[in-house]
C-alpha cells in the first residue's frame, strides 16, 4: 500500500497508531488493526472506507490504495472524509483527490514519521450536528399517510 505524507486520524486511532510496538512489528501486522482505513481506491475517483481488514484481499493487493487516514468507527470515518473533501477543495475545485494527494507526497509504507492531521471529538461532532437537523426535517412515510 501507498500512504499519504499526512494521515488523517481521530484521536482513538492516533493512540493506536503511535504505539511504539507498532513500528517493531511488520506492515502485515498494521491489516490485524481494529480500525477502518480510508482511502483512494486505484481504479476509483473519490476517497472510500473500510475495515483495515479487508485490505488483505488479492483485489487490493493488485489494485493498490492510497490510504490517507484511519478512523476507530464510521462516523469519525465520514467526519474525516469530509475534512478531506474540504481541504482538496481549497486547494482545486475540480476536486482532482489523486493529484492533491502526490501534491502532498506519498510513502510506500506507513513510517513512525508520519504527519498526522488530528481530527478532534470536537470536529467530528460538528460534523453530525450539521446533519441530524436536516434529517430531522425530512418527511417521513408516517406523516405523508
Amino acid at each position: 500500500m501507498k500512504f499519504s505524507t499526512n494521515v488523517y486520524v481521530d484521536e482513538n486511532s492516533k493512540k493506536i497508531l503511535t504505539k511504539k510496538r507498532l513500528f517493531s512489528l511488520k506492515e502485515k501486522k498494521l491489516y490485524k488493526l481494529p480500525l477502518i482505513c480510508i482511502y483512494i481506491p486505484a481504479n476509483g475517483d473519490r476517497p472510500e472506507f473500510t475495515e483495515i481488514s479487508n485490505l488483505i484481499y488479492p483485489y487490493f493487493q493488485r489494485n493498490e490504495p492510497i490510504v490517507i487516514g484511519f478512523a476507530g468507527s464510521e462516523r469519525p470515518a465520514i467526519a474525516i472524509v469530509k475534512h478531506f473533501i474540504k481541504e482538496v477543495y481549497k486547494a482545486d475545485a475540480n476536486l482532482a483527490y489523486k493529484e492533491y494527494v502526490q501534491s502532498v507526497g506519498t510513502n510506500d509504507g506507513f513510517t513512525p514519521n508520519q504527519n498526522y492531521v488530528l481530527i478532534d471529538n470536537d470536529e467530528i461532532k460538528k460534523e453530525f450536528d450539521e446533519i441530524l437537523p436536516a434529517e430531522e426535517e425530512l418527511p417521513s412515510e408516517e406523516k405523508e399517510t
